[in-house]
């Protein structure tokens, strides 16, 4: 059985996150290839 390739393993486009009031993340892209290791800071 072939396994399918996926170029990226997390992708996102325009997250915007809201607590409250209070925008913590406006618009936001993000994508990790496939085989990488990312750390996040908020």
């Amino acid at each position: 059985m072939r396994r399918r390739k996926y170029d990226n393993i997390l992708e996102t486009k325009d997250l915007t996150v809201t607590f409250g009031g209070l925008n913590a993340c406006d618009h936001v892209d993000l994508a990790v290839p496939t085989g990488k290791f990312v750390g996040l800071m908020a």
